[in-house]
C-alpha cells in the first residue's frame, strides 16, 4: 500500500497504552480458578515499560519475572528487553548553526532476588 502514513512516537504510545488498558480490563472481567501445587508457589509475571536517563532513550520495554517459593524460601528472576529509541539533544552545548546531536540506544536488564518468610507469634 504505497502513499500510507507512519505513526509518530506520539500516536504509538497512546495505541500501546489503550491495548494494555484493555487487555488489563479483559484479564480481570474473565478472573479463573487457582489452584495450589501444595508447598510449592509459583509466580509469573509479564513486565512493560520505558527508560531514559542521563545516557539517552532506551524507549519500550517488555519482559518478565518470575520466583519460586518453597517452604519460606522464595527465588526468582526478572528480565526486560528494551528496544531502543533516540532523540535530539536539546541540552547540548553545541555552537550555532552546527547540527544537532542525537542519543539513542537499546538495553536489556536483569535482576535476581531471594528472601525468606519468617511468622510472628501472636
Amino acid at each position: 500500500m504505497s502513499g500510507g502514513t507512519s505513526l509518530c512516537p506520539h500516536e504509538i504510545a497512546c495505541i500501546t497504552l489503550i491495548s494494555l488498558a484493555v487487555l488489563f480490563v479483559g484479564v480481570l472481567a474473565f478472573p479463573a480458578k487457582a489452584n495450589a501445587l501444595g508447598p510449592v508457589d509459583i509466580e509469573i509475571a509479564a513486565k512493560a515499560g520505558t527508560a531514559t536517563g542521563s545516557f539517552g532513550p532506551l524507549g519500550f520495554g517488555i519482559g518478565g519475572r518470575e520466583g519460586v517459593s518453597i517452604g519460606g524460601l522464595y527465588a526468582g528472576v526478572d528480565v526486560i528487553d528494551y528496544l531502543g529509541a533516540t532523540s535530539t539533544c536539546g541540552g547540548c552545548s553545541e555552537p550555532a548553526g552546527a547540527s544537532p546531536v542525537h542519543s539513542g540506544g537499546a538495553g536489556c536488564s536483569t535482576g535476581s532476588k531471594a528472601a525468606t518468610t519468617s511468622k510472628f507469634p501472636r
